[in-house]
């Protein structure tokens, strides 16, 4: 938490808007409107989408920059942070929102591709849009949204009620802003929170190429090899980013962190994300078998446990390439970032903000396809929940094993079962999951707490590249 309530507005607001270029730019209801569209077509209106569909895919760049700096303010703001956000975020966010909204109004107004129509309204129905602002597709809406949340926080910059940069509230603190750590360590969240996502995107782009121009690589072999491709370059570029911006510092760490746990520890962390995974089925059966009990035992089958499990593609080879992923994310958070929080900031705020910062790095590469904008708040507020559950779950095997490898173990072995779709395909699978996870953080800490006579955490990152040297 920031430390005044002005922050978290502002805070909010970056995040709404660095998030929007990701999300719906139509509502759902013209979304299944396109479809019948697509079936039987007409001129007008295919003429109008393509038209937004142009626009669109022409200012979500714009926006992007536009997310970027805002975040950027919130690590460094400058001599005049106020005037920054004015001509970097405000002002393009306008001009932006204004052109869209221009457009739109300008469509056809047989056409439902406008973000602003539905099925049974026109564009036209500027008092229905003022005053119905949550009906907006997502995209649009958390444009508007984090616009007004920046701009509120802004007039409070301006009036002295607030500052920049972010920070939090008074607390136990190890270090300051003068060590030569935190510059570098603000410089690799920036990064993992904001950037990345669009380097990442960069850099699998060429694999899309033949794809996209010659229907010959248009098979499901070439999309498994491309997207084995880019996950092997998304997890080497994390990997890069942490040498780039810590140097030697990082490598020592990653070094550190990647010693050998004992092969009871692997087993434990491997069994920790199978337990989970197989208490969403149960749990789902259980519900189902007690509903039989009160309304249809003697006149239908009792439910089996077998039928909420698949595990037809448990065996699928391509499955382990997301072992590689686990294993750069967890060197990158819990190998890298985590000691430095602590180092920083004390064990329970430490790994809260870790927690905290791997939600972020996950926002931009969601799925918000289909969602309305209550769904999107749903799924990032999920996002946050179900990592923070997990970072303490990860953080545990860490800390008390001194090695991030259990950890990369749970993880990988959670990517895929949930990949796979071991753990069930019910609506309230997602929702089973977040509370295992929970549970299982609970269970941890309350049974096997880390030690209090011990220091959990590892030692100064002076000493250890010193005697490394």
């Amino acid at each position: 938490m920031p430390a005044d309530f002005w922050q978290l507005v502002f805070l909010s607001g970056v995040i709404f808007l660095f998030i929007s270029p990701h999300l719906p730019w139509r509502t759902p209801q013209s979304i299944s409107s396109s479809v019948q569209e697509a079936l039987h077509p007409v001129p007008e209106n295919e003429n109008a989408h393509l038209e937004w569909v142009r626009l669109v895919t022409a200012m979500v760049w714009p926006i992007n920059f536009v997310g970027l700096v805002a975040y950027f303010t919130c690590f460094w703001t400058g001599t005049r942070p106020a005037r920054r956000i004015i001509l970097a975020v405000i002002i393009p966010s306008i001009c932006i929102l204004g052109l869209l909204g221009y457009k739109s109004v300008h469509l056809p107004q047989n056409s439902t591709s406008s973000i602003f129509a539905t099925p049974t309204t026109v564009a036209g129905n500027h008092l229905g849009l003022l005053s119905s602002i949550l009906h907006l597709p997502p995209a649009l809406c958390f444009n508007i949204l984090g616009l007004v949340l920046i701009s509120v926080f802004t007039v409070q910059l301006l009036r002295g009620k607030s500052s920049l940069p972010l920070s939090l509230p008074d607390g136990p603190m190890r270090g300051n802003d003068e060590t030569e750590s935190w510059p570098q360590l603000k410089i690799l969240i920036f990064v993992l929170v904001a950037p990345l996502y669009l380097l990442m995107n960069i850099i699998s782009l060429p694999l899309l190429i033949p794809y996209l121009f010659s229907t010959h690589f248009q098979t499901s072999i070439y999309g498994s090899m491309a997207s084995i491709v880019a996950d092997v370059l998304s997890a080497a570029l994390l990997v890069i980013i942490v040498l780039w911006t810590l140097g030697k510092a990082g490598k020592v760490e990653i070094h550190r962190s990647l010693q050998l746990p004992e092969p009871r520890h692997a087993f434990f962390a491997a069994l920790v994300p199978v337990a989970v995974c197989f208490l969403i089925p149960a749990a789902e059966f259980l519900y189902d078998r007690v509903h039989w009990v009160e309304h249809g035992f003697g006149n239908i089958d009792a439910p089996i446990f077998s039928s909420y499990i698949d595990p037809t593609r448990i065996w699928d080879p391509m499955l382990l390439m997301l072992l590689v992923g686990a294993f750069a994310e967890e060197i990158v958070f819990r190998g890298v970032l985590l000691p430095r929080l602590l180092e920083r900031y004390g064990l329970e705020r430490g790994m809260l903000l870790t927690g905290l910062i791997w939600a972020a790095y996950h926002f931009r590469a969601d799925a918000y396809s289909g969602l309305s904008v209550g769904g999107v708040l749903l799924r990032v507020g999920h996002r946050i929940v179900l990592c923070l559950a997990m970072n303490y779950v990860f953080a545990w095997m860490a800390l008390r094993w001194r090695s991030i490898v259990p950890a990369g173990i749970a993880h990988g072995v959670w990517n895929i079962l949930a990949t796979s779709g071991v753990g069930g395909s019910s609506p309230w699978s997602s929702d089973f999951a977040l509370v295992s996870w929970i549970v299982a953080a609970l269970v941890l800490y309350r049974y096997w707490p880390l030690p209090n006579d011990e220091n959990p955490e590892p030692e100064p990152l002076s000493a250890s590249i010193t005697s490394t040297s």
